[in-house]
C-alpha cells in the first residue's frame, strides 16, 4: 500500500485568483471529489510538525528553530533556540512591512559580518547568533524565552506591529528587537549595501522558539522537501530524506510501499500552480484510478485538508469548484 501526504502552501490562494479554474482541470477534479477536513493550523511549518506528533501548547511555539538548525547541519544540543532570520522592514505610511531574506540576496560573507557584529554587542548577555545559511539565522539562549511568536511566513508582506511577540516576556523581546534594529542600522555591512543600492538588513524576525525534542516519532517511510525543517525532522526521526522530485510520475516509479510525505516550496503565482496541476495532480489522479496509490492527503494552504482514495474518482456528481464552495 502506498499513501502520500502533500503540503503545498499557497496553492489554494493561487487557485482562488484564477477566475474559472480552466488552468487546473486535473487539480480541480482531484480536490472537488476529495473529502475535506478542517486543519488545526494554517501555518505550513506548524502543520508539518503536527505530522510528527509535535503539537505545542497554546502559549508556546512549535520548536521550528532547533529542528531547522539540525537540518542546516548544526547541533542544537539541549539549549534553547530561536530563529532570528534577517529581514528588511519597509516603511509604508504608518506601517512597517516585512520583506524576507529571500528577496535580499544576502551572501554568506555578509551574513557572517552581521552576526559577528551582533555577537560582539550581546557577548555579555548569554546571547549567541549563528548563521549556517545566509537566509536562516539562529539565536542560542541560556534560558527559555517565555514568548509566543508568529512564523516568518505568516508575516511576509504584512505590517509587523500586529505580529510582535506576546507572552510573559514579550516586553523584553520587543525591547531586544529594537536594540537589534538600532545596531544593524549603523553596521558596516549595511553601509556597503546602501552604497550599492541594495536593501539593508535592518531587523531580524524571532520565531520558532524551543529545544530539540529528545526523540521524534515518524509514521513516514520517506520525506521529500528542500526546507531545513524537513531535513531536520528527517534527521531527528532517522527517516530517509530527499529533495522534491520533478513530478508525480517520477516519484511513483521510485517509491516503495508505505506512507510518504512531500513538502513543497510555497506557490505564489499561477504558473507554478499550473505546473503542479500538470506534474503532480494529473499523475496522482491516474495512480488513484489504477489503484497504484491507495491514499492521498493534500494541504494546499488555508484551513482544509483534502483526502482522496480510489473510490473518490466515482463522485461524478461533485462539480462545484472548491474555491467557490
Amino acid at each position: 500500500m502506498v499513501e502520500l501526504t502533500l503540503l503545498v502552501p499557497g496553492l489554494a490562494e493561487t487557485m482562488k485568483a484564477d477566475p474559472d479554474g480552466a488552468r487546473f482541470p486535473a487539480l480541480e477534479r482531484l480536490l472537488t471529489r476529495s473529502d475535506r477536513y478542517a486543519v488545526s493550523s494554517a501555518d505550513g511549518d506548524e502543520l508539518l510538525l503536527e505530522q510528527f506528533g509535535m503539537v505545542p501548547a497554546a502559549d508556546a511555539d512549535a520548536p521550528i528553530a532547533p529542528l531547522s538548525l539540525l537540518g542546516d547541519g548544526g547541533e542544537p544540543g539541549d539549549g534553547w533556540w530561536l530563529r532570528s532570520d534577517p529581514v528588511h522592514l519597509q516603511a509604508d505610511q504608518d506601517r512597517l512591512l516585512l520583506v524576507g531574506a529571500e528577496q535580499l540576496a544576502l551572501t554568506a560573507i555578509e551574513a557572517k559580518a552581521y552576526c559577528a557584529a551582533l555577537n560582539a554587542h550581546f557577548a555579555d548577555r548569554g546571547l549567541v547568533f549563528l548563521c549556517p545559511h545566509p537566509q536562516r539565522w539562529y539565536l542560542r539562549l541560556d534560558t527559555e524565552p517565555r514568548v509566543r511568536t508568529r512564523p516568518l511566513g505568516a508575516v511576509l508582506g504584512r505590517n509587523v506591529h500586529a505580529h510582535l511577540p506576546t507572552g510573559p516576556e514579550a516586553p523584553r523581546w520587543r525591547a531586544l528587537l529594537n536594540e537589534v534594529q538600532m545596531l544593524l542600522h549603523g553596521s558596516e555591512p549595511n553601509d556597503a549595501r546602501n552604497a550599492r543600492g541594495a536593501p539593508p538588513v535592518n531587523s531580524v524576525w524571532f520565531f520558532g522558539a524551543g529545544r530539540l525534542p529528545h526523540s521524534c516519532s515518524s509514521r513516514f517511510a520517506s520525506l521529500c522537501g528542500d526546507a531545513a525543517l524537513v531535513r531536520g525532522l528527517a534527521r531527528c526521526a532517522g527517516t530517509e530524506c530527499c529533495g522534491v522530485p520533478i513530478d508525480g510520475g517520477t516519484w511513483l516509479q521510485q517509491t516503495t510501499a508505505g506512507t510518504h510525505l512531500i513538502s513543497f516550496p510555497a506557490i505564489t503565482e499561477a504558473g507554478a500552480a499550473e505546473l503542479f496541476a500538470q506534474r503532480w495532480a494529473a499523475p496522482l489522479w491516474r495512480a488513484l484510478r489504477r489503484g497504484r496509490l491507495q491514499r492521498l492527503a493534500l494541504w494546499p494552504g488555508g484551513g482544509q485538508w483534502f483526502r482522496a482514495a480510489p473510490s473518490s474518482i466515482w463522485r461524478f456528481w461533485r462539480r462545484t469548484p472548491v474555491w467557490t464552495s
